[in-house]
């Protein structure tokens, strides 16, 4: 099963993501993550659905969901002329189609 957004294409049977038909290399935390904001792109994904989605019960601080995001957004958005995992203040986060 294949899942896309923009130029964002996830294969939900082997795990792997692309953008613009390269791959990104993502731990299953990160495409987990991924997969989430894919399925409601374009709305916004809050940090609780997120980390209940992760961690269930066991939310672990902001900082490990931070660092998260942050190796998420290295592998998404820094090789490419324009980001699209936007952050939404105090909420969460959503995607939003690159205009490269």
């Amino acid at each position: 099963t294949k899942m896309s957004y923009g130029s964002l294409v996830i294969d939900q049977k082997t795990h792997q993501a692309y953008r613009d038909s390269k791959r990104l290399s993502l731990n299953p935390t990160t495409y987990t993550i991924l997969e989430l904001l894919c399925q409601q792109a374009p709305e916004i994904v809050t940090r609780e659905q997120i980390a209940n989605k992760l961690w269930q019960e066991n939310e672990p601080n902001n900082d490990v969901l931070r660092s998260h995001i942050y190796q998420l957004r290295n592998q998404l958005d820094k090789p490419f002329s324009s980001p699209m995992l936007i952050t939404v203040p105090k909420v969460g986060f959503r995607l939003e189609v690159a205009s490269d």
